[in-house]
């Protein structure tokens, strides 16, 4: 008796199918998440439900055996380094954003107080005395 007893006949094709089509869309998330090096617009929390949604399945197959278990270890591979490149490239994005918005103390001593009445004529306006 083989140790790993496969059953190719009980299979669903539509969840290979499915597992082949969310396997094909997995290396271009990793490819665009590790081309900008950048996690901006990915939840880690969304990937974590995927990553428990492949465990369910891999746990369910080895109950009932069958080839489909290697979309869901595939499938479940890609999506753990996709979130492994989250978390990477997470704190880089927290620094750039710290970066380009800065500290809210340092933005009240650059605001400049104009009273209500006073009339600034900026370069290339035209000025009409007496309308306000």
């Amino acid at each position: 008796m083989p140790i790993l007893n496969f059953h190719a006949h009980t299979f669903s094709p539509f969840e290979l199918i499915m597992l082949v089509c969310f396997g094909f869309s997995w290396p271009f998330s990793i490819f665009r998440t590790w081309k900008s090096r950048s996690s901006k617009g990915k939840s880690p929390y969304f990937l974590w439900l995927i990553i428990l949604g492949y465990l369910s399945g891999i746990i369910y197959k080895l109950n009932n055996l069958d080839v489909v278990i290697f979309a869901y270890i595939a499938n479940l591979l890609m999506v753990s380094f996709d979130l492994v490149l989250c978390y990477r490239f997470r704190d880089k994005d927290v620094k750039i954003k710290e970066e380009i918005e800065p500290d809210p103390s340092e933005v009240e001593e650059e605001i400049v107080k104009v009273e209500p009445d006073v009339a600034v004529k900026l370069p290339g306006t035209a000025t009409n005395a007496g309308s306000h």
